[in-house]
């Protein structure tokens, strides 16, 4: 429970504009997104790239999170979104650079 306070706390700080919050969240959540994005990417140059797009999506939408304690699942999902999306661009470009 205290968790879910203390996020709430961070996730509401940061849509404040307060960006010691917003760095937290960044460091709280970057390595297991990163692990995430490794597992679906399987390349590191574009599992980077997710999570780095996963971040700036994060960052735009953060003042539609209706519900703050969710922050690390809805984070999560908006990685394995961009993952599959980059997965599918990046198969799309192979295949129009192969032609």
């Amino acid at each position: 429970m205290k968790q879910a306070v203390d996020i709430t706390r961070w996730v509401r700080a940061a849509c404040a504009g307060d960006e010691a919050a917003w760095n937290y969240l960044y460091q709280s959540c970057h390595a297991h997104l990163y692990s995430v994005a490794l597992k679906i990417c399987g390349n590191t140059s574009l599992a980077k790239d997710s999570v780095q797009d996963t971040f700036v999506m994060a960052y735009i939408k953060l003042p539609q999170l209706r519900e703050p304690a969710t922050f690390f699942g809805w984070i999560k999902k908006i990685c394995i979104h961009i993952c599959y999306r980059s997965l599918q661009k990046n198969r799309f470009n192979n295949t129009v650079d192969n032609i």
